[in-house]
């Protein structure tokens, strides 16, 4: 995938926390700069949808739309961005910087093999 560039090792893990549904896994993409708890549903072969939440919001936002669109089909993903929910969190404003999300939303869809994904929020 040309968009993911210079990345570092990263590891994916299945937190083994409750989710918000029996269909809906939580996990965790964690890279030397940053960790990001995820929730996803739906088969992991099917079309990728990542769903990104407002300020001061979590991945349990989407818990509505994770359900309907996994139920037709979709590899639904919904991250907790960067400072809020389960992800890493920051004291400085610049870890805060749009680029530093962006990396991270890269990192995340490397990290769990997603190549192509429609991007929601």
């Amino acid at each position: 995938a040309p968009y993911l560039v210079g990345t570092p090792s990263i590891a994916v893990a299945n937190t083994g926390e409750p989710s918000v549904s029996e269909n809906t896994r939580r996990g965790t993409v964690t890279t030397a700069r940053h960790s990001t708890t995820y929730l996803e549903a739906g088969p992991s072969d099917g079309p990728a949808i990542v769903l990104l939440h407002g300020w001061p919001g979590i991945a349990e936002t989407w818990r509505h739309q994770l359900r309907q669109l996994s139920a037709l089909g979709f590899r639904v993903i919904a991250p907790d961005l960067r400072g809020c929910g389960r992800s890493s969190t920051y004291k400085t404003y610049a870890a805060y910087a749009q680029r530093e999300i962006v990396r991270d939303m890269i990192e995340l869809a490397e990290g769990l093999g997603i190549e192509k994904a429609a991007w929601m929020g």
